[in-house]
């Protein structure tokens, strides 16, 4: 059984060009957070008192989705979901030292990654979400065979199979590759690859704990050449990660499904409040854009622009405190008035402005997906019972190579499954569409584990709000491959 976390970082793991917030073509060093970009913080605002929403415009895709779902990163709010498993199994743990996790030395050397593609049309993405998955998996077995001690694999990363992509942009069920997979370590350009060390599976369920003791400094995926995109999107995993996650030599282990609705309700419309959203774990968008008394909901950015009438002085613009972006940049502001250098110069911006002033996004939600039966099912991620870590790592989106360390601030846990990766994103784009993107994985052998050219695929699938240039959503997928 799944549960999943979605920590909001300042990326929303995927990609602040193309899923983490706020990349810039100047900045080399991007964290992955939930702003949205295509807002110009220096842009002059006009105040509205009617709330609008725009929904995304209406694309016909040119090519043929690679996946399909039933079900979606960015890379952009916290959340919680449990799922109480039906069963319930023992394992052999591996040792429970605590490793002590630093920085890797910055790369100096530049590396080149030569990935084209030529779609049509050409999205431009502008952010990357953020993402924790903390799964409770509970595995049923269908045989019981005896293995000894697994070992260590070597697990090579097949980079023509290894693609990050995009769901949704291009149109319904229209996935896009992005770029591919690759590794980097001290500068240079490598294969990249995980080291996997397993223990004894237990005799019961065939469960052994798996360890991430070694990989490439960072895994990355160059997209500075694709129409639109222009960016790097870099992987540092911290390791060791002891207890990172579990394989099933007898099967049985799920896969992962998230899911999240990008309109739960508006503020102001339909009675509905910032208390309804609060109560369904929900978030809302912009919040520093919208009365908060007299014209409740309406868009703003200062008081007077909420006044229920001309003069009524009832009015106040912003739901909560930030801090301006923009003009009196780092001061604490309610709303972008707070923030202009001087009366009527509408040069501040309060917070991170976002495309659906008002609107409650809903939680990240995270549940078990199909059962995967088959023996060597994988699982990395997160979870409570039983203790695991899943895989830190920090990711950070660059304009250029080689990738450099972000620092702690942008650590996340992946979530990867070698079964199926499902995302969902009900009213995608602020729309009345549902869009879903589906990614197989490939089990492991638990009898050939030490083969360094075994099977096995890893995937995840996360919902990505808002990181399409005006407004629109995306489902990122990370594959990595060793076949």
């Amino acid at each position: 059984m799944i549960s999943v976390r979605h920590d909001l970082l300042t990326l929303g793991l995927f990609l602040s060009c193309l899923f983490l917030t706020a990349c810039d073509s100047d900045n080399d060093n991007v964290i992955v957070p939930t702003a949205t970009p295509t807002n110009s913080p220096t842009a002059a605002r006009t105040a509205t008192n009617t709330a609008t929403s725009t929904p995304p415009p209406t694309a016909t895709p040119t090519n043929t989705p690679t996946s399909t779902a039933t079900v979606p990163p960015t890379p952009t709010a916290t959340a919680t979901a449990t799922v109480t498993p039906s069963a319930t199994y023992t394992h052999t743990p591996q040792p429970t030292a605590t490793p002590t996790l630093s920085p890797s030395a910055t790369a100096t050397a530049t590396a080149t990654s030569t990935e084209t593609s030529t779609p049509t049309p050409t999205p431009t993405i502008t952010d990357t979400p953020t993402i924790t998955a903390t799964p409770t998996i509970t595995a049923t077995p269908t045989i019981t065979p005896t293995f000894g001690v697994l070992g260590l694999r070597r697990f090579n990363i097949v980079k023509k199979n290894s693609p990050f992509q995009i769901t949704g942009p291009l149109g319904p069920g229209v996935t896009l590759p992005i770029a591919t997979f690759q590794g980097q370590t001290n500068g240079q350009v490598e294969q990249g690859f995980f080291e996997f060390r397993a223990g004894q599976p237990d005799p019961q369920t065939g469960i052994a704990i798996i360890d991430v003791t070694n990989s490439s400094e960072f895994l990355f995926a160059d997209a500075s050449s694709f129409p639109g995109a222009n960016l790097v999107l870099c992987i540092k995993p911290i390791l060791p990660a002891l207890n990172a996650g579990l394989i099933a030599c007898n099967g049985g282990l799920p896969g992962i499904t998230t899911a999240q609705n990008h309109r739960l309700g508006q503020i102001g419309v339909d009675g509905f409040t910032p208390d309804d959203c609060a109560s369904m774990n929900g978030s809302i968008e912009s919040s520093n854009q919208i009365c908060a008394t007299g014209m409740v909901g309406q868009g703003c950015r200062t008081n007077t622009d909420c006044d229920s009438t001309t003069g009524a002085d009832d009015g106040v613009c912003g739901l909560d405190m930030s801090h301006c972006t923009a003009g009196k940049s780092g001061e604490a502001c309610r709303n972008d008035g707070d923030c202009d250098t001087a009366p009527g110069e509408e040069d501040g911006v309060c917070g991170t402005p976002k495309p659906h002033p008002g609107v409650c996004n809903g939680p990240l939600v995270g549940s078990q997906g199909p059962i995967d039966s088959d023996p060597g099912a994988v699982v990395i991620a997160p979870n409570t019972v039983p203790q695991l870590s899943g895989l830190p790592v920090r990711l950070s989106i660059q304009s250029t190579l080689p990738c450099v360390d972000p620092g702690p601030g942008a650590t996340i846990s992946f979530a990867l499954t070698s079964g199926q990766a499902t995302s969902k994103i009900d009213h995608f784009s602020n729309g009345d569409q549902t869009e879903t993107a589906i990614s197989p994985g490939h089990n492991f052998s638990c009898r050939d584990w030490q083969n360094p050219n075994g099977p096995g695929k890893l995937v995840l699938n996360a919902p990505a709000l808002d990181q399409v240039p005006g407004g629109g959503d995306a489902i990122t997928g990370f594959v990595f491959s060793a076949e």
